[in-house]
This record gives C-alpha cells, structure tokens and sequence, in this order.
C-alpha cells in the first residue's frame, strides 16, 4: 500500500499547490490592500525590503513548506478515495467493453 499512499500524498501535494499558486497569482493581480483569509498567517506579514519582495518571499520557503505539506496531509485520504473511484470506474467501464465486444463476437459467430 505504500506506493499507492505515495502516489496519493504526491497528487494532493500538487493539488495544493497548483491552488496556492492560483490563489497568488489572483491576488498579486488585484493589488489587495487587506489580507486574504485563505493566506496563511506566517505570509501575511509585510516583507522587511520593500524593494527586495523575493528575498522575503524566499525567506519563507520553510513556512510555506511546512503549511502545503500539512495540507496535502490532510488531503491525501480524499485523493486515495479519488484515485480509488477512477479504478473502479475504469474497470466497470473496461469489463463493459470487453463484455460487449465478446458478445459481438460470440453473437456473430453463431448467426
């Protein structure tokens, strides 16, 4: 079970992170002056350099580490349960197929 735990906490890490990216990106579009909520407290904090926002940005990389892992922790279950749905749809899906091709075949074969 261990690949498959890896393979969940890996798709909700990049779940999460595709979301923060999102989320910053919209926010840096609008120039917001009040923090938003979803913006986790250790980033809300104004940058010591003004005009140096990637050296505190990079400063935080530790922070931000921590609080995407914790989310992709708390994730991991729910993309287990997804990945877990896809498989048994795909099999349904693929069992009909081969279901309905072996039927042609066997229906054919006896006309």
């Amino acid at each position: 079970m261990t690949p498959i735990n890896l393979i969940s906490f890996f798709l909700a890490l990049a779940l999460v992170d595709a979301s923060l990216a999102a989320r910053r990106a919209v926010f840096r579009s609008h120039d917001l002056p009040v923090k938003p909520n979803w913006l986790p407290s250790f980033l809300s904090a104004a940058p010591a350099q003004a005009h140096a926002p990637e050296s505190w940005y990079h400063s935080k990389q530790r922070e931000l580490l921590r609080f995407e892992t914790a989310e992709a922790f708390r994730l991991r279950d729910s993309v287990l349960l997804g990945i877990a749905g896809v498989l048994v749809v795909g099999a349904v899906g693929g069992g009909l197929i081969a279901w309905t091709a072996w039927d042609g075949v066997v229906g054919q074969r006896s006309v």
